[in-house]
């Protein structure tokens, strides 16, 4: 952060401190007095902001280190979920780095649902859900039944390369998605035409396609990417 930018936050964060500690000074007075009203002179009002300020600037502080890559340090909102350890910061390109490390090394069997994030909006998770994690609801489901069939159908070799085959891929153009409201917040979820063919191949030919869509999101990764964990499972963008 130049130095511009950073004497124009301090002059933000002063005029807030100013209208912080006024209302603070004026609560006081009227709950004292029942009129509002006080001096700039006041020792109470100027007290209120010196500590207005100072609570300000911390909170600036700590947020800026809180949402920076781990790596590089820039500023950022995504987040990488691990199965054993705190979650990680990263920026996106990190991120996406980290991904596909953690995504090519996993040699359990997994359904991967491309995750058609280029032109979503808002706060997603592409996430890993073991079989045993996923609601019995969804599994009894057309969409689940289908995820159980091509799991099963995991064997031999990768269509594309002749590796060990791990993965039944929904490629690109597979999913359709469905406007959803959870908790008042707008998402998607997958459709129910999810086509019932998928081809099965291996992480390391498929990790550049899912990479480019997770790199495409405009939107943040605030709640996280869930990595692979304990098992055979699925990946796919949100999992009700």
């Amino acid at each position: 952060m130049d130095r511009s930018t950073t004497f124009i936050s301090y002059l933000y964060l002063s005029f807030l401190a100013l209208a912080v500690a006024a209302l603070l000074r004026s609560t006081i007075e009227y709950l004292e007095t029942g009129k509002f009203g006080f001096s700039a002179g006041d020792p109470i009002f100027q007290a209120l902001c010196v500590c207005s300020f100072a609570a300000l600037a911390l909170s600036r502080y700590f947020a800026s280190r809180l949402l920076r890559c781990s790596v590089c340090g820039r500023f950022s909102q995504d987040t990488l979920i691990f199965d054993e350890g705190p979650s990680r910061r990263f920026c996106r390109e990190h991120l996406i780095e980290r991904f596909k490390q953690e995504f090519t090394a996993w040699t359990e069997k997994m359904v991967v649902v491309y995750p058609s994030l280029e032109m979503k909006k808002g706060p997603y998770v592409y996430e890993y859900r073991t079989m045993e994690a996923i609601p019995e609801k969804f599994l009894q489901g057309r969409i689940g039944r289908l995820f159980q069939r091509a799991l099963s159908s995991i064997e031999g070799r990768c269509a594309r390369c002749g590796r060990k085959a791990t993965v039944a891929y929904f490629g690109p153009g597979n999913t359709p998605w469905e406007p959803i409201t959870i908790s008042g917040k707008q998402g998607d979820e997958p459709g129910g035409e999810i086509p019932a063919s998928f081809q099965v191949t291996c992480p390391h030919c498929i990790a550049d396609e899912v990479c480019f869509s997770l790199s495409r999101f405009e939107g943040v990764f605030s709640e996280g990417i869930v990595l692979p964990h304990d098992g055979s499972g699925v990946f796919i963008s949100r999992l009700q």
